[in-house]
């Protein structure tokens, strides 16, 4: 069988084709390369050479929207800010809009109870390790639809597992950075763990 070669207007065509039922939870999306909002999950996208997707050399911060307001909005603004700076991640120009460009996507997507995902990346530049290869930083701002938690959850609790994945060093737990595959494979245990013990899944999350 050929491997057929696209062009972007092949793309276009076959756009319809890609949708996702889980795509309908992404609202909107701001993006610094191009300065602007797209709500179309299509079009909700990063550089396969932003150091942030094969290196996940990035920080980011999530914040929870009620009733269309940013909860302790500069508290996470401030987190962002540090974990950038122990990276030495410059904030690219954007971010001093950042306020904005929040009230703008928010209202783009259409939903007062949100979560907004905040992003900073090193950049598109390269495949390398070497960070000085991207020009320039990048913003990423996405807003999705928040789940919540089970009211199980409440009334009867969690239960916890040991792992025998290991925990980040202190210099890294203290960056939220887009590193988390520790904690996809300690979420990955407790799933497994509910399926041997209840043999059905109970992990939320």
């Amino acid at each position: 069988m050929e491997i057929p070669v696209y062009s972007s207007s092949d793309l276009a065509a076959k756009s319809e084709d890609l949708r996702q039922p889980y795509q309908g939870n992404y609202l909107a999306m701001y993006s610094s390369l191009w300065s602007g909002i797209v709500t179309d999950p299509l079009l909700m996208t990063v550089p396969l050479d932003d150091h942030l997707v094969h290196r996940a050399d990035g920080v980011f911060d999530v914040i929870r929207c009620l009733e269309g307001k940013a909860y302790c909005l500069k508290a996470h603004l401030d987190r962002l800010e540090r974990s950038a700076a122990r990276i030495d991640l410059a904030l690219p120009d954007d971010y001093k809009r950042i306020r904005e460009i929040i009230q703008s996507a928010v209202r783009a997507g259409g939903g007062k109870d949100v979560l907004i995902r905040l992003i900073v990346s090193r950049g598109p530049g390269g495949f390398s390790t070497n960070p000085f290869e991207c020009p320039a930083s990048q913003l990423y701002v996405v807003i999705h639809k928040a789940t919540p938690l089970p009211l199980e959850m409440y009334k009867e609790g969690v239960t916890i597992i040991s792992t025998d994945v290991p925990v980040k060093q202190s210099f890294f737990a203290q960056v939220k950075s887009c590193d988390y595959l520790n904690n996809v494979m300690i979420k990955k245990a407790a799933k497994e763990a509910v399926r041997r013990h209840l043999g059905r899944e109970r992990v939320f999350g």
